[in-house]
């Protein structure tokens, strides 16, 4: 009795062949996977969907490149985000920062700021603390902190001028428009 294999085969069509069969139809499956590669950048999408993908792809290649001159600060983006935030809530609450607070400033999640957190404690960019109410911990931005957010706030800019080049017009019409949008 004869072994049977099953192979994806071009537009999800399932190709079951004995396996000494399976040979004469390999050079169709490459060919297939070289074509679907040729057109892995087109998306056959309306408009409005390419939009989205091609801002997502954006927003990928930004990260990327703020993420590449945020490194040698020691901070990942997410990082220098919550670092951001902290400093924020500390500034105006003339009081230390609660993680709830730098959560809800950051647009995260508490367990991404939390780990962030913990990161950044790690690296001597907060001090955090137990709350005297409940579980909660008050955090600080600690001097290095503040160094970190001067040389990030920097090197963001300068990522973010890479990235979207230096016309401040069609930058600023494009973050209004995405605020109309979100």
């Amino acid at each position: 009795m004869s072994r049977v294999t099953q192979l994806p085969f071009a537009e999800d069509r399932v190709l079951t062949q004995a396996p000494h069969r399976l040979s004469t139809r390999l050079d169709g499956l490459i060919a297939c996977m070289q074509k679907r590669r040729a057109n892995r950048g087109r998306i056959p999408l309306a408009v409005e969907s390419r939009c989205g993908v091609e801002l997502w792809r954006a927003a990928r290649r930004w990260r990327r490149a703020v993420e590449a001159t945020l490194a040698p600060a020691k901070l990942t983006l997410v990082q220098w985000a919550v670092l951001t935030a902290t400093a924020r809530v500390v500034q105006e609450t003339r009081d230390a920062a609660s993680q709830n607070a730098v959560a809800a400033c950051a647009q995260l999640d508490r367990v991404t700021v939390c780990m962030a957190m913990k990161a950044l404690e790690q690296s001597g960019f907060v001090d955090r603390a137990p709350s005297a109410i409940g579980r909660s911990n008050r955090v600080w931005v600690t001097s290095a902190g503040a160094r970190a957010l001067e040389v990030g706030a920097s090197r963001v800019q300068a990522a973010s001028q890479a990235s979207f080049g230096p016309q401040a017009s069609l930058t600023e019409h494009l973050l209004a428009s995405l605020r109309r949008v979100v």
